[in-house]
């Protein structure tokens, strides 16, 4: 006969178990009684009491129960007493068992984030969700302070004070936040005497808008075109939809007015005025307004020349030298007829 565990490790009020192994030698099979022997304050109770071994091997379990103010600390001896028989006859077997009572646990709780970490954009706002669960009975109110890395960048607001029992209670804070960045939260709940954080990880994902150039020029009548570049910053993966702002006399477009994530979208302009103007483009959803300004150089475009000339003279001469062509022919052939 032999116990595994053989030692207990019992809370005052509280109970553990064992398992005990029985196995036949040569051949035995019969009814075997289990007893439990302690101290004072130690119940043992044995499931089944009887065992019926009829085969190689059979078990049971033993549960001791410590009553409430058996004094802690000290060690006990269990001893656990298998017979087959009664009187001077029967077959013993015996296996000791050493156990230890100690204080019960006191009360207390504990608080555990939904998720370790959480990401959320510059645009949004994000929730935290967390647990609180009373443990050994703790009934009291906590108060939910938070601290936050780095400290400037993502407020949060959380139910200052929160009821617990034994039961989970749910809580929720709500994060802000138009500074993208990685930030470490620790939720710290504090009662009945104790405290306890939880801490979670939160990621604000943003973008950056750039140009390739905040100057660009066209011919009067031409169009000129610049690229804005989308660069997503910690994770950004979002919609973004962009517009142009115009002044009067020039007139914009872009080649692509929503880019997810990251991207590129093409900003062509042209204007019959000449002068110099101010384009914005912009993403009107986000928070955090992020501005392009892009000059347009209107130039009207230099006259078309013939031969390094004005279209207007070239054309004249061309029509002189055509008339006086014409005057010296005629010449020509009135003299020849007169000859």
């Amino acid at each position: 006969m032999n116990v595994n565990p053989n030692f207990l490790d019992i809370a005052q009020g509280s109970s553990a178990n064992t398992t005990v192994t029985l196995t036949a030698l040569n051949g035995f099979k019969g009814y075997i009684t289990l007893t439990g022997v302690g101290e004072l304050g130690l119940f043992e109770t044995f499931t089944p009491r009887t065992v019926n071994l009829q085969s190689a091997s059979a078990t049971a379990v033993m549960s001791v129960q410590v009553r409430p103010g058996l004094q802690t600390s000290i060690p006990y001896d269990i001893k656990i007493i298998g017979a087959n028989g009664t009187g001077f006859s029967a077959l013993v077997h015996t296996a000791i068992v050493d156990a230890i009572v100690n204080r019960p646990p006191q009360p207390d709780f504990a608080i555990t984030g939904d998720q370790l970490s959480i990401s959320f954009d510059s645009s949004q706002s994000g929730m935290i969700g967390f647990n609180i669960a009373g443990q050994n009975g703790f009934a009291s109110d906590v108060t939910l302070t938070t601290n936050i890395s780095p400290s400037e960048g993502l407020s949060l607001d959380c139910s200052a004070r929160i009821s617990v029992t034994n039961s989970p209670t749910l809580g929720t804070c709500s994060l802000h936040s138009s500074t993208p960045g990685l930030y470490q939260v620790t939720l710290i709940a504090t009662g009945g005497g104790s405290s306890h954080s939880a801490t979670i990880t939160v990621t604000i994902g943003d973008f950056s808008l750039t140009s390739s150039s905040s100057f660009f020029s066209a011919n009067a009548g031409s169009r000129g075109t610049s690229t804005i570049t989308i660069e997503p910053l910690y994770g950004f993966t979002e919609k973004v939809d962009l517009t142009v702002s115009t002044p009067l006399g020039v007139s914009c477009s872009l080649s692509q007015t929503t880019i997810i994530g990251s991207g590129t979208t093409t900003l062509t302009c042209n204007s019959d005025t000449p002068g110099t103007y101010k384009v914005t483009v912009y993403a009107p959803a986000y928070r955090k307004t992020i501005e392009e300004t892009f000059t347009v150089n209107s130039q009207r475009q230099p006259a078309s020349t013939l031969l390094g000339l004005q279209p207007e003279l070239f054309y004249a001469i061309v029509g002189s030298m055509i008339g006086f062509t014409i005057a010296l022919i005629a010449i020509a052939v009135v003299l020849k007829h007169r000859h």
